[in-house]
């Protein structure tokens, strides 16, 4: 619980970051990072300000075209379709990173989970393939292996459960 006087600081806050990163891409528009810095600032507003959603978006399509071949650029992008429930422009992204970066488990895993939002059986498949997928690219013996194991296997059971073919 923050007072109102708190929400005006945090607000001012982000107006003045919002203001230096947009400052940074006025002097070097063609760093990607810039532009990634002002998405990530944008993206904080969204709650706040009806605007910061495009703002967000196009903030991230400048940095993907100063830096085309990064695929957590479109990992981030698809995250705000995600949460605006846009599953087919999320896995647009997402399907982009792979082309990019066939190695990135990170863009399985939210395929994975994507998949799993929409709860079609054929998206459940897909979901439980993409887990699998990101198995294979993870260390065995890292933390991720067994968060993403842990949540195969939950896939898997609650596929049973409601008879979807695995």
């Amino acid at each position: 619980d923050i007072t109102q006087e708190e929400k005006q600081q945090v607000s001012q806050l982000l107006q003045q970051s919002a203001n230096q990163a947009r400052a940074a891409t006025t002097l070097d528009g063609g760093e990607s990072q810039n532009w990634s810095n002002l998405a990530r600032i944008y993206n904080n507003l969204i709650e706040i300000s009806e605007d910061a959603l495009e703002w967000t978006i196009q903030s991230y399509v400048s940095a993907i075209q100063t830096h085309p071949t990064d695929p957590v650029l479109r990992l981030e992008v698809a995250n705000l379709f995600t949460a605006q429930k846009d599953y087919s422009r999320a896995l647009g992204l997402i399907d982009q990173a792979i082309e990019l970066k066939a190695d990135l488990p990170a863009s399985y895993f939210q395929k994975a989970q994507v998949l799993e939002l929409i709860k079609t059986p054929e998206a459940l498949q897909l979901a439980r393939s993409a887990y699998q997928t990101t198995l294979l690219l993870l260390n065995q013996s890292s933390e991720d292996y067994v968060t993403v194991t842990q949540k195969l296997e939950a896939l898997e059971a609650y596929m049973t459960e409601n008879k979807i073919p695995l």
